[in-house]
């Protein structure tokens, strides 16, 4: 039995939120955790936005003070990651 495998360079998004409230970053863990779909973005080095094939396995979180910062959860990213159509 042989085993070949092919590395492909897949491009990496990190998405990176403002402070949000709860019900916003459920819903939008809902949208994308585990799951496969199209984003659009502009590059860095580019002046045109480009549509990816992409998932997303998991989401990370910290929470600001509720009572400081009236429940805003902070740091939410989480990664798309292109997938080799």
């Amino acid at each position: 039995m042989r085993i070949y495998w092919v590395q492909r360079r897949l491009k990496k998004v990190e998405i990176v939120l403002p402070p949000c409230k709860s019900a916003m970053i459920q819903r939008l863990v809902d949208i994308v955790q585990g799951k496969e779909y199209y984003i659009r973005y502009k590059p860095m080095d580019s002046d045109n936005y480009i549509t990816r094939h992409v998932y997303t396995s998991n989401v990370n979180t910290s929470m600001y003070s509720g009572v400081l910062f009236n429940g805003l959860w902070q740091d939410f990213e989480f990664h798309a990651i292109e997938l080799g159509d």
